[in-house]
């Protein structure tokens, strides 16, 4: 093997550690994003949301709305109505996960779904420390032309 194959070789296995040393701490780049949104003040501050939106399925032609009610500390209700096939809803209560639509009927949700539902219900998701054990930053990734981290 010659010198200049050994080195490349070197270089392309050392790449990613040296890649991996200059990411920001995941930690970092949460409680940035916190404090860039307004800071853990300004989200004590908030005790309900609505969200209204439009949302479209590409390529089949379906349109409808989507509407999401959210209170402290984890109660939440979404709707999502799309004409021809219809109203789907879920919802969390505190205790229970349940979730309706025409093609599946009444359902209440548990074990790992019921745990997603309740993680997502919790209304100050700002506190991503109780939600998560361990972050990390994976890499660097284009996103619509901006350096995004993963």
């Amino acid at each position: 093997m010659s010198l200049s194959r050994f080195a490349l070789g070197a270089a392309l296995l050392a790449a990613p550690a040296l890649v991996a040393q200059q990411l920001p701490k995941a930690e970092t780049l949460l409680d940035k994003f916190v404090q860039a949104t307004g800071g853990q003040a300004a989200y004590a501050q908030q005790h309900t949301t609505l969200v209204k939106g439009s949302m479209e399925i590409g390529g089949m032609g379906l349109k409808g709305t989507l509407t999401v009610y959210r209170a402290e500390p984890n109660l939440s209700y979404t709707e999502i109505d799309i004409p021809g096939l219809g109203k789907m809803k879920e919802g969390f209560d505190g205790k229970v996960a349940w979730a309706f639509n025409a093609m599946q009927g009444p359902q209440i949700k548990t074990g790992d779904e019921k745990a997603t539902t309740a993680r997502e219900a919790r209304f100050h998701s700002e506190n991503w420390k109780e939600d998560y054990r361990q972050v990390q930053t994976l890499g660097l990734e284009t996103v619509e032309g901006k350096p995004c981290y993963k």
